[in-house]
């Protein structure tokens, strides 16, 4: 689930009952960057600056439309509240996994994934902790963790090769290399 507006409250029950969650960002960071409701342009591009929630230059965004700063400054305040409880519940123990919203307005189908861990990477995630995101818990929430999800000996590999920028926070589309995959 998205968990837009998820309480405190709330993200404490998952880690007490050991819910996982798989959060999605980007559309309403889309929508936050352009100042638009819902409804807007679909585009294959959003700025993956590293403040999405960052006060915007007033560029007319997708059609050609100027944001409305009122609209603006309410998605800002959404997205950062909601950055700031995905790390909460990390810190809380909340299995927290990358999901993708690929279609979403702002989103396309080629880039979520990585539109996501950049805009992970804005609540507070160390590259480490975002590989991990990636990888062990994604194997987790599917029930696969004791056969995916690790480098280890005997384990069937299913790796990403990523450029070096991935560990200096630049994450983006062209960071992927290349993938071995090999089926259980």
């Amino acid at each position: 689930e998205h968990g837009y507006f998820v309480e405190e409250e709330t993200v404490k029950a998952m880690a007490a009952n050991g819910v996982a969650w798989i959060p999605t960002i980007a559309p309403m960071a889309f929508l936050a960057q352009w100042g638009k409701g819902p409804g807007s342009a679909n585009s294959e591009t959003m700025d993956t600056g590293k403040d999405a929630a960052a006060e915007g230059s007033g560029d007319p965004g997708p059609g050609g439309s100027t944001a409305d700063p009122q609209n603006t400054a309410m998605l800002r305040c959404i997205v950062a509240e909601h950055l700031r409880m995905i790390a909460r519940a990390h810190t809380w123990g909340v299995t927290i996994g990358v999901g993708t919203d690929g279609g979403a307005p702002g989103v396309s189908w080629s880039g979520g994934y990585w539109l996501e861990l950049a805009l992970l990477s804005q609540a507070a995630f160390t590259p480490k902790a975002l590989l991990s995101l990636a990888t062990i818990n994604g194997a987790a929430v599917l029930g696969l963790e004791r056969e995916r999800g690790r480098i280890a000996v005997g384990k069937p590999p299913c790796w990403l090769c990523l450029d070096m920028g991935f560990l200096h926070g630049r994450i983006e589309p062209q960071t992927l290399k290349g993938i071995i995959y090999q089926e259980l």
